[in-house]
């Protein structure tokens, strides 16, 4: 069976750049960042193909990059809106003072 995703490349790092712990992805060339997000998701050769301006992949491929992105969305999301309680706590605090 054939590669059933295909995405741009600026596409590709646009919506799964959020999986790799480095921001350095952002200053690398288009085909190397992409690479360098597959890398850090473990992707499987088999499993996609660099192309001259796209990124071919196989459905299993997809789902688990949708899934670490989602997972990171949550944790980001948990996080600033404990950042946001923590600091209206200190504000509620600074005001009784």
């Amino acid at each position: 069976m054939g590669y059933t995703i295909r995405i741009l490349y600026k596409d590709f790092i646009s919506r799964y750049m959020i999986c790799v712990n480095s921001s350095d992805v952002a200053f690398l060339k288009e085909k190397e960042a992409v690479v360098t997000i597959l890398k850090e998701v473990n992707a499987s050769k088999e499993h996609c193909q660099c192309g001259k301006t796209k990124e071919f992949m196989k459905t299993e491929l997809e789902n688990k990059l949708e899934s670490r992105r989602e997972k990171k969305l949550m944790n980001n999301n948990i996080n600033n809106n404990n950042y946001k309680n923590n600091n209206k706590n200190n504000n509620n605090s600074n005001n009784n003072k």
